[in-house]
């Protein structure tokens, strides 16, 4: 299990989501639950300036496992 530990501005607000359809809500959720998400992964992805370079994180990582 990868958890990308993202600074929370990158997360948005959707309609779609009601337990995440504002900013606020968006939060209080990541407060909740950051410290389950940490204790579940198996890797911590931390951020990073692209998408692209976080891919490659996860894909050394997914190597370096199967070793």
């Amino acid at each position: 299990l990868y958890f990308l530990d993202a600074d929370i501005s990158r997360l948005q607000a959707s309609s779609h989501r009601p337990l995440a359809d504002t900013k606020e809500k968006i939060k209080k959720l990541y407060a909740e639950r950051k410290r389950i998400y940490l204790a579940a992964a198996d890797v911590i992805v931390p951020d990073m300036k692209t998408a692209d370079e976080e891919a490659e994180y996860i894909l050394r990582k997914r190597r370096e496992m199967r070793l």
